[in-house]
């Protein structure tokens, strides 16, 4: 049946083709070029379908083309979903904001040994895309190669991993994939070049979900040799025009067969490009990124072109210096050398002010593409929320693993007992066997990430669900102005950029704090208080005046970007945030919302 699909949805392509220590007082607004605070009429989450685990039963979903109407809370994508940018944000073709949450579908279509299905070539453990060809190809012919390469990706994604994914609230797959899917190794497009790649497209369609094709291994390796990009210690595709060559033609074969397609949002060009080093290291990246962006540009107008950020943005430079349209800037977050909550909270915050200030500074939009906060659960929610509130797009590394430790939370599915092939000795039925194995029913759910990451998604700051309360009649004081420059009303200007400084060390004992007027009695049951920045409350006290007297609604450790604080529903006049732990560390806040959510069922933790 898959075979099917995908040979029914490759005709119709290619019928297609041929055609801050005094009082300070504020009255806050609510005005401010971030588009801030967010609503609940964003159309950032995939389907709301209920999903089953794919270790449990079939799927039994079916769905149709974008030729098909649409029934009623049919998720499926149209052309009036086809992706662009619009300064910042993406849009859809009915001008509606566009925010993508997702994951990656690593190890499907692109080998890295230490996570999948490529692992147990000696003497490099951890093997790689090119090293499983080449160790397949001393033993087997081309044609049982791609019987083999085939039944392991059959098994590894199936229908029902896309049913699990639509029902976390995602609505982005990102996947990566080798250059041998598409070329031959000679340089011609192979008969089942798009065997996986449409049968992908056809089932994220129909489930709401869009697809971003990355280049995540060149011809000739361009990550520096490592085994990220499929091709260990070799990095030939920036001085072999061959390659180069190769890459244009395969760009130019991928956006030819999908320029019409509106679940691929875009074309990731290079993943995490890393040229020789040298003074002209930066100049050979952009002239790589410029050399691909004009290939898929002659035959592709439409869709959204994906620059990688790598190993920074001034590396990369403007998109409008570079005279590149309709792009966004892809990021990438790791922090292994120190993995310790405190660290990951402050790296994380780090990166949010990193990634904000270029999105805002070049009016580009950015997606986080790939991360890991290992086990800091602070960090992940607040990274996540906070890239939601700043309509970043995002998704993890990655939806599958075989990583030993899971509490380094590599993927949303964990598989830790998995018997690597033996590339010299196994016979074809072994190999099969074995790769079989890596279907998803043979892996164990991460409750942990499954958790964080569908909260974010279902019910992230982009997707409040009930009111947020207007600050127009807030009258807002401090106990003192706060620091030159960062006076107490940038903490209701709605402008992510700006904030309340208080220009001092923490302490504790609620002597430091911000009490907000409501303006009248108001009913709310949620305070959201954003800080990208390590500068962020080490301790708080949140409190309510509620028929004159002070309630206390909740207290705790604070983290790095959005600390989102719930608590039962209470009519109040004013409330006080009040800091309750010392530290030399100064005291940011860059904005201060309220919300009226409705009494719905969070997702389970």
């Amino acid at each position: 049946m898959k075979k099917l699909l995908r040979t029914l949805f490759g005709c119709l392509c290619a019928l297609c083709l041929c055609g801050g220590a005094f009082f300070a007082a504020c009255t806050p607004n609510d005005t401010g070029s971030s588009g801030m605070p967010p609503s609940s009429g964003s159309t950032g989450s995939g389907s709301d379908s209920s999903g089953s685990d794919p270790s449990g039963s079939e799927s039994d979903s079916s769905g149709g083309g974008t030729d098909e109407p649409d029934e009623p809370g049919d998720p499926a994508l149209t052309a009036e979903d086809f992706l662009h940018t619009s300064g910042q944000t993406l849009v859809n073709a009915r001008g509606e904001k566009t925010l993508l949450k997702g994951t990656n579908l690593g190890g499907w279509l692109h080998f890295e040994g230490w996570m999948d299905g490529g692992g147990g070539i000696e003497p490099n453990v951890w093997g790689n895309h090119q090293a499983v060809l080449d160790a397949l190809g001393e033993r087997f012919t081309d044609g049982e190669i791609e019987e083999l390469l085939e039944i392991y990706q059959d098994a590894y994604i199936a229908e029902s991993d896309l049913d699990y994914i639509a029902s976390l609230g995602f609505n982005l797959v990102r996947i990566p994939f080798y250059w041998t899917e598409i070329l031959d190794e000679d340089g011609n497009v192979k008969e089942n070049a798009f065997d996986q790649l449409d049968w992908a497209v056809e089932n994220c369609r129909e489930r709401g979900i869009y697809v971003l094709l990355d280049l995540h291994g060149a011809p000739g390796g361009h990550t520096g040799g490592w085994v990220t990009g499929g091709f260990t210690d070799s990095n030939e595709f920036w001085t072999n025009e061959t390659y180069q060559a190769w890459t244009v033609k395969l760009w130019q074969t991928v956006a030819l067969r999908y320029k019409d397609e509106p679940a691929v949002c875009g074309y990731g060009l290079l993943n995490e490009p890393v040229p020789p080093d040298g003074a002209e290291h930066a100049d050979n990246e952009r002239e790589m990124y410029d050399m691909l962006y004009e290939a898929v540009r002659a035959v592709d107008e439409e869709h959204i072109v994906v620059m990688g950020a790598f190993y920074n943005f001034d590396q990369l430079g403007s998109p409008h210096v570079n005279d590149w349209q309709n792009v966004v800037y892809e990021t990438h977050h790791y922090d292994d050398a120190d993995k310790s909550d405190e660290n990951q909270n402050n790296f994380m915050a780090s990166q949010i002010a990193y990634i904000n200030e270029y999105k805002v500074k070049w009016n580009v939009p950015v997606l986080a593409g790939e991360f890991s906060f290992w086990s800091a659960e602070n960090a992940w929610r607040s990274w996540l929320y906070t890239l939601s509130a700043m309509d970043v797009s995002w998704c993890n590394w990655t939806y599958k693993n075989t990583a030993q430790d899971a509490a380094l939370n590599w993927g949303l599915y964990h598989l830790p007992d998995v018997e690597s092939v033996d590339y010299q000795n196994d016979d074809f039925d072994t190999i099969a066997a074995k790769w079989r194995g890596y279907a998803t029913e043979n892996y164990t759910r991460n409750e942990f990430l499954r958790a964080v990451m569908s909260d974010a998604a279902l019910y992230g700051w982009d997707k409040i669900d009930g009111e947020t309360l207007s600050r127009e009649n807030w009258e807002a004081t401090a106990y003192t102005a706060g620091e030159t420059g960062h006076a107490l009303p940038h903490a209701f200007d709605g402008d992510l950029t700006t904030f309340y400084s208080n220009g001092e060390a923490q302490q504790s004992g609620a002597a430091q704090w911000i009490e907000i007027d409501l303006g009248g009695e108001t009913a709310l049951n949620r305070v959201d208080v954003f800080c990208p920045h390590t500068d962020y409350a080490r301790g708080y006290e949140l409190s309510a005046l509620v028929g004159g007297e002070w309630v206390t609604l909740g207290s705790g450790t604070g983290y790095a970007g959005n600390l989102t604080m719930r608590f039962d529903k209470v009519q109040a006049t004013q409330l006080r945030l009040a800091l309750t732990a010392d530290t030399a560390v100064w005291w940011r806040v860059y904005e201060i919302f309220a919300y009226l959510e409705n009494e719905a069922p969070m997702p389970e933790n």
